[in-house]
């Protein structure tokens, strides 16, 4: 968590609380947003503030403006901060901190050379590696690398990326979560997700080349 930071409940916000960041996760990173306004939503009996939010760029995400109703009950963090990190066990933070990446452990790779025709008439050739890694076996070089998947709607392939994980040893849910971005596909914008999957649930790592 950044320097400074406290914790309050939404109650105990005020005009003089502009200028200051709130803290979110948000594809395992604590992303700060510096508060350019808030004005007290007077149509909810229970009492709540609409935060206007300028989110910082994190490794993952872009920076932007968007609106945040915070209610009276809530608790956040703020703090004086403006700078993103990773959260603390996840493989990102782990990257952040020696600055090097560990070597995948990579199993068969399967490679499939293909020609396709563009719009514009011409061939276009490439190569497309393929690699099965179970969920036990990442590591932070993994993180930013992308992974088939398909629409279970539409059956259509498409990329995921992984931005994000972190290994979960304990509770009554061993295994590991994944922040990813799905890829755009006809008829739907790309959305971030989380997944929570066991050690051994395999993922097919995609790299494609131009050739």
């Amino acid at each position: 968590m950044s320097d400074g930071a406290s914790k309050v409940r939404g109650e105990g916000l005020s005009k003089t609380d502009v200028g200051r960041y709130i803290l979110r996760e948000l594809n395992g990173y604590h992303r700060p947003g510096k508060i350019l306004d808030l004005i007290p939503v007077i149509t909810d009996p229970e009492g709540s503030w609409l935060l206007t939010v300028e989110w910082v760029d994190t490794p993952v995400d872009q920076g932007e403006v968007k609106g945040l109703k915070v209610k009276f009950a809530d608790t956040v963090t703020l703090t004086d901060s403006s700078t993103a990190a990773p959260i603390p066990g996840t493989a990102a933070a782990e990257l952040a901190g020696d600055g090097s990446e560990a070597e995948s452990r990579r199993g068969d790779i399967s490679t499939t050379r293909w020609t396709k025709l563009t719009q514009s008439g011409e061939h276009e050739n490439g190569m497309t590696e393929t690699v099965m890694v179970r969920a036990e076996n990442f590591t932070p070089s993994h993180v930013g690398k992308f992974i088939g998947n398909s629409d279970p709607e539409s059956g259509v392939n498409y990329l995921i990326k992984l931005l994000n994980f972190r290994v979960v040893n304990e509770g009554s849910a061993p295994g590991v979560t994944m922040w990813i971005r799905h890829g755009e596909i006809d008829g739907r914008p790309r959305y971030d997700d989380r997944w929570h999957v066991p050690f051994d649930q395999e993922f097919e790592f995609t790299t494609i080349t131009a050739l």
